[in-house]
């Protein structure tokens, strides 16, 4: 439930348009050897942010949702 009402608001977001905001979907074919090349790069993404995120003021409310699976 928490997962998707993130993703609702993210939807919300999108329709209402905000400068501010960056929104991405993607589906492709990739090797299999890539999707997990993807896997470590987007785990890596995520430990960045968190590193950026803990010592950050409380200024803003934000929502950042990240995706990465086979279909």
């Amino acid at each position: 439930m928490h997962h998707s009402h993130w993703r609702h608001k993210a939807l919300e977001n999108l329709q209402y348009g905000d400068s501010e905001s960056i929104h991405y979907s993607a589906v492709f074919a990739i090797s299999h050897e890539d999707f997990y090349k993807l896997k470590e790069m987007t785990m890596a993404f995520i430990k960045n942010c968190t590193s950026t995120i803990s010592p950050s003021k409380s200024e803003e409310i934000c929502s950042m949702s990240v995706d990465i699976f086979q279909l």
